[in-house]
């Protein structure tokens, strides 16, 4: 069985859709026995090395990196190259692990939806919003198996697109067991860091509730030994974000840090006192689960999918409300005792999420389909 994955998503700085593509072609690797080939397309092939995988280079202009235009080109790459790739590489299944699919293939084809994010938020996705709408919808009929990443994920696709519940599989992301762990001791980060923090990550777009974190923080920094960590981002939103910083007086206790290396993240994690995500709407959230791992107690909301992944392990609060993301900031940093028991809430939590098991469920899914095509052959 010749199983063929897209992940032109792949560039040196993955956001959630990279992560999720390049742990689940991991664990996938680790799984396939032998007269099965696992054939992966991509740009940037560094998540790949050592594992049993065949890399098959495209151009580095479907990268994420290049904005709208490598969304263009990606498009493209999909619709007009990789059908014919398919063809030569003797494709008996083809796994989508975003919402890329291709129009014009007999091949099998199975896909991931993470959220519906451009159809809640259409005017900050303008342009995906009309992909969403129209083009997603006929992908989703086409393909024979839909995953998402939770039961909220799966009740928005279900009411929207109108798929059978029974097509739509709920298949929980997973987080690196080996890399997100509590961190102790002095290092270069902690150098640039010193002090106590408040952590927000993946500061790019409005959903992510960013501008009503800073206006709660305005309303507590006198109540608090504690300053805000805001970390990623796109330059447009950060400079804005900068600006509402500046308009509250806030310069020298709100940081903003470029991008984080993989690598460093388990020790902002640990280091941070709360990890912030007020998330407007989420299809899972991994960095809860990531903050989770590494002992950092989060607060986070109350809508979306939020509750079902965090459980009884975070503190909520509504994400529309400052007064009440303020009230949470306080109070975790007040109350020690229950500081402590999210901690260890979270890492019951955790043991739920791995990318083994999520990587087993596709495969078993896999199989299951190419059981049924050998049996009609």
């Amino acid at each position: 069985m010749n199983i063929i994955i897209n992940a032109t998503i792949l560039d040196e700085k993955p956001s959630g859709l990279g992560i999720y593509t390049q742990n689940i072609i991991k664990e996938l690797s680790k799984m396939l026995g032998a007269g099965h080939q696992l054939i992966v397309y991509t740009s940037y092939d560094v998540p790949f090395d050592g594992l049993r995988v065949i890399v098959r280079k495209v151009s580095k202009y479907v990268q994420p990196k290049y904005g709208k235009w490598g969304g263009v080109v990606r498009f493209i790459w999909t619709q007009v190259i990789y059908p014919l790739r398919l063809i030569k590489d003797k494709a008996d299944i083809v796994y989508n692990t975003t919402h890329h699919a291709i129009f014009l293939t007999r091949v099998p084809q199975i896909m991931t939806i993470h959220d519906l994010l451009p159809i809640k938020f259409s005017k900050r996705h303008i342009t995906q919003h009309y992909y969403f709408k129209y083009v997603l919808k006929f992908f989703l009929h086409k393909c024979l198996h839909v995953f998402t990443v939770s039961e909220n994920s799966k009740k928005d696709i279900h009411n929207f697109y109108h798929v059978d519940e029974e097509k739509i599989n709920v298949i929980y992301n997973g987080y690196n067991e080996q890399i997100f762990q509590p961190v102790q001791g002095k290092s270069q980060l902690k150098e640039k860091l010193s002090g106590s923090y408040m952590l927000m990550l993946g500061a790019s777009y409005s959903h992510k509730n960013v501008k009503r974190v800073i206006e709660a923080f305005a309303k507590v920094k006198d109540e608090i030994n504690c300053d805000l960590v805001i970390s990623g981002g796109r330059n447009q939103y950060i400079e804005s974000l900068k600006e509402c910083v500046k308009n509250r007086g806030l310069g020298i206790r709100v940081h903003f840090i470029d991008y984080v290396p993989f690598s460093d993240l388990p020790e902002l994690y640990s280091r941070a006192k709360i990890f912030l995500f007020p998330s407007l709407y989420e299809g899972f959230g991994i960095p809860v689960i990531e903050a989770m791992a590494c002992g950092c107690p989060v607060l986070t909301s109350n809508v979306s999918s939020l509750p079902e992944v965090c459980g009884n392990a975070a503190y909520y609060v509504d994400p529309y409300s400052v007064d009440n993301i303020a009230a949470g900031m306080t109070k975790l940093l007040e109350d020690v005792s229950l500081r402590q028991e999210l901690i260890q809430k979270g890492f019951e939590r955790i043991k739920m999420f791995s990318w083994e098991k999520s990587a087993k469920q596709i495969l078993d899914i896999i199989r299951k389909i190419d059981n049924e095509n050998s049996n009609c052959s």
